[in-house]
């Protein structure tokens, strides 16, 4: 009998740690992507795992595959990824695998397919209140409009994400839309409100010590400077700029 419930316990112990091994590495992503990836593969091994601990497995490694633009590899995992979420009822994390196959299909230009694929996103956290997640489609579907040179769309979903992670807390996620949002006022010719945004963005990711936010902030800060002819106060934005990203 003792042996038995240590072999339970044993059982549920490594159910348990495999999840968290999730969780640890999907908190690590934007830092740690070879962290990321063997925490995921550690997980894999430990346990015989549920569908939505496997979607969670193949989001993890369809994000470093992604962020490694091995966008082959990154599309397998998060397909796979979306059918397994599907299949255990966990819409949010199906939204997830969603989003970061809209960011693949960006990043090899098939931008009709990355808006198509993002507002499906959008819509699946807008029915399940998920303001963070909300907000990220938001945003990314502003940068694909960014890039397609249609500015007004861009900054139109840019103002409507930083008002969601405004509403959800999500302070790096602001300060990377606040950059966002000066960047199309920027590239709309609309020089002193790209300022007024970049200088909060430029703000805040300094308070919460987000050093790659901090670095576009600083560089656009420099291009809005010399758009206005001020071009010293331009020239030590740039400079500032070079020192942050050494």
């Amino acid at each position: 009998m003792k042996n038995s419930n240590s072999q339970a316990f044993d059982g549920v112990s490594a159910f348990s740690s495999a999840e968290s091994f999730l969780v640890a590495a999907w908190a690590e992503r934007t830092h740690d992507l070879d962290e990321t990836r063997r925490r995921t593969l550690r997980a894999l091994e430990q346990a015989e795992l549920t569908p939505r601990l496997r979607s969670m497995a193949q989001r993890n490694l369809g994000f470093v595959a992604m962020r490694h633009a091995n966008y082959v590899l990154a599309a397998e995992h998060l397909d796979h990824g979306c059918v397994l979420a599907r299949a255990a009822g966990d819409p949010k994390l199906e939204a997830d695998c969603l989003a970061y196959r809209a960011m693949v299909y960006s990043g090899l230009g098939h931008y009709v397919q990355a808006i198509e694929t993002q507002t499906v996103a959008l819509d699946l956290r807008q029915c399940n209140a998920d303001a963070t997640g909300e907000g990220q489609s938001l945003g990314n579907l502003g940068v694909i409009y960014g890039y397609l040179g249609d500015f007004a769309a861009s900054l139109e979903y840019h103002v409507r994400a930083l008002e969601r992670r405004t509403q959800s807390g999500d302070e790096a996620g602001r300060a990377l839309t606040l950059n966002n949002v000066g960047v199309a006022y920027f590239e709309l010719s609309e020089f002193e409100s790209a300022l007024d945004y970049h200088v909060q963005a430029l703000r805040i990711s300094r308070e919460i010590n987000e050093r790659q936010v901090e670095v576009y902030a600083q560089v656009n800060l420099g291009a809005d400077l010399h758009a206005l002819n001020r071009h010293e106060e331009a020239r030590i934005a740039n400079a500032t700029a070079l020192d942050l990203a050494e």
